[in-house]
């Protein structure tokens, strides 16, 4: 019985320590979220108001306010796609890949922040196509962690390598930096969700990486970091399967769809956020198209029947009735049957795709939206059996 008892508190001093780590843990993450959205925050409030006195460098204002904006859009996706990760939520959609395109696509969007660090890019990517079967989208993912990661614990004007390596059954590509390395310790725990290396406050939130693994993992491939010590920079390798074969089609890099050019559409914009339906509105007025707003279901019904778009963007958080309802009663009345639907929500997980789907949209786009991502959207219209959601 003595045994017994012993063994109890010791159980229950372990789960009051887990607990006690647990709620560590919580505190120490939620005190670098709010320093991860500060920053970018004050970025854009300083800019902005720079702005609004018509005083200063214009452009030099915009960029930041750009940059600024992609680095909120990374971390929330971040945050999403941890949750997925924990929860096995992840979902990858393997399509025939040009790996090269895709690594020069994710330079792309890195581009502004390794010149804004005054980094030295240092890239050799082979002139010809490299076959692999991947999500592209969730792939470039990966490359964009790695190459933001290596920017941001390289000291301004450091170098960044990228290189691609082919074999006969494997490819890969490196990410190496000049920055502030490993110890040998940190090589396998910087995977792990929460971790990080450097000092308190250095960056990020510490799952960029372990997002990195998990996405190379459901591609069946491996990933490792390499470095010399402390001070001595850092390389990451990525391994992936090969295809040899040639596509028997064109493969997208990206999950867009294509866009029709030079066409202008009817369409009916749904979002109860009222300065976001305004800068929608404005953005595809500005591309030609004749646009009408609402900022409830209710609305938005009565819109539809008397408007009658060639496409309308609902949201699907609205304050009087979901637009899983509405768009099961634009698709229940004849005169508005036809309306190419599309979801524009902060809803973007896989069972939110299907309620989508089965309410009889024909696209779903996930907050925040790019914008050539919106026009490809409309693009579809009149011609929605390609859709993919």
């Amino acid at each position: 019985w003595l045994a017994l008892q012993c063994r109890l508190v010791l159980d229950t001093l372990r789960v009051q320590a887990d607990l006690r780590e647990a709620d560590r843990q919580k505190t120490e993450f939620l005190a670098m979220l709010s320093h991860e959205l500060r920053n970018p925050l004050a970025a854009i409030r300083f800019a902005l108001t720079l702005l609004d006195t018509g005083r200063g460098n214009r452009e030099q204002q915009l960029a930041v306010l750009r940059r600024q904006v992609r680095q909120l859009v990374r971390l929330v996706d971040d945050l999403l796609d941890a949750t997925r990760l924990t929860r096995n939520k992840i979902q990858v959609r393997k399509q025939r890949t040009d790996l090269v395109a895709l690594l020069q696509q994710a330079l792309d969007t890195v581009r502004p922040d390794l010149e804004g660090l005054e980094h030295t890019l240092d890239v050799q990517l082979p002139s010809s196509p490299v076959w692999i079967d991947a999500d592209g989208e969730r792939l470039s993912q990966v490359a964009i962690n790695l190459l933001t990661n290596a920017a941001r614990y390289t000291p301004p004007g450091g170098t960044v390598r990228l290189r691609l390596d082919t074999g006969d059954d494997e490819v890969g590509f490196r990410i190496a930096d000049t920055g502030v390395g490993l110890a040998d310790g940190d090589r396998h725990r910087i995977f792990e969700m929460f971790t990080q290396v450097g000092a308190p406050g250095s960056g990020g939130l510490g799952i960029g990486l372990a997002l990195v693994r998990g996405i190379v993992d459901l591609h069946d491939g491996r990933v490792e970091a390499l470095s010399d010590g402390p001070g001595r920079g850092s390389e990451f390798r990525v391994t992936l399967p090969r295809v040899v074969s040639l596509p028997t089609e064109a493969p997208a890099v990206t999950d867009a769809v294509g866009l029709v050019a030079g066409l202008a559409w009817r369409v009916l914009v749904v979002d109860d956020n009222r300065d976001s339906a305004e800068m929608l509105r404005e953005f595809l007025v500005l591309h030609g198209h004749q646009v009408q707003v609402a900022h409830d279901g209710a609305s938005a019904v009565d819109a539809a029947r008397t408007f009658v778009p060639d496409v309308a963007l609902l949201d699907i958080g609205l304050p009087d009735v979901d637009g899983y309802q509405v768009a099961r009663q634009l698709r229940g009345d004849g005169a508005t049957r036809g309306v190419r639907l599309v979801a524009v929500t902060g809803w973007g997980q896989e069972g939110d795709r299907t309620r989508a789907r089965e309410a009889g949209f024909d696209a779903h786009l996930t907050k925040p939206v790019k914008p050539e991502a919106i026009l490809a959207a409309l693009g579809q219209a009149g011609g929605s059996s390609s859709a993919r959601i």
